[in-house]
């Protein structure tokens, strides 16, 4: 990597001393961040101190199993992680990409991984058939519970394209959820919370604000701009 390479955009968890820390590893000054790991672009890196930050033992290494096969790039903010005692969570989403647990209970030593969700037109080359898989939106949690068990929660999507030539896709705005899965019932992953139908009609009506502000096709008096 370039002098201009860094670890962006970070998350951590920290246990006593030892500090988890997850961010995006790319190169700000390029065209696309052209950091490449496994066949990763963008990957996202895991580092650990295990005195407070004052060393690192290990310095953005990509988990095992993080490698082109299941996705092509990574992205900022579309991970999370957390610990509790020696039991250490991460979770990566990303639209049209896995949802995947790293799991560890030696204070990240060792990784187990587990995909939690699966995208069937993985790695997502963003050149689907056309068909509207339901995939993760890139909003992921993770928490850890009293018996070391780990929950993951996502952001529901659905994606969409008609035109295989390019790498363009549609998505569904109104199909969203909020997703639940747990160890303790790892086959039956749950969606918890839906968009609701505020004014009951029956659909979700999604108005455009920028044309509902209009006051006959001009901005009213007093405002600078419509959003």
């Amino acid at each position: 990597a370039g002098s201009s390479a860094r670890s962006i955009w970070a998350r951590t968890a920290a246990n006593g001393n030892t500090i988890h820390l997850i961010s995006s590893y790319s190169d700000t000054l390029s065209t696309g961040g052209n950091i490449s790991v496994n066949g990763v672009i963008r990957p996202t890196t895991y580092s650990r101190s295990l005195d407070g930050g004052l060393t690192w033992t290990d310095s953005l290494i990509v988990l095992p199993g993080y490698d082109s096969t299941r996705r092509l790039s990574g992205s900022a903010d579309e991970y999370a992680i957390t610990a509790k005692g020696n039991t250490v969570a991460i979770v990566m989403g990303g639209l049209g990409d896995d949802v995947t647990l790293w799991k560890s209970i030696d204070n990240g030593d060792n990784w187990s991984v587990t995909i939690v969700d699966e995208f069937p037109y993985a790695p997502f080359t963003k050149k689907l058939t056309v068909d509207t898989p339901f995939t993760n939106d890139g909003t992921v949690d993770v928490i850890i519970d009293n018996n070391d068990q780990v929950h993951v929660f996502w952001g529901l999507g659905r994606v969409f394209d008609n035109d295989t030539s390019d790498e363009s896709f549609f998505f569904f705005p109104a199909q969203a959820g909020i997703v639940h899965w747990t160890e303790s019932n790892p086959n039956n992953a749950a969606v918890v919370a839906t968009i609701p139908d505020e004014d009951l009609s029956g659909t979700l009506d999604i108005e455009p604000g920028t044309f509902a502000a209009l006051q006959d096709g001009n901005i009213p008096q007093n405002v600078a701009g419509v959003a």
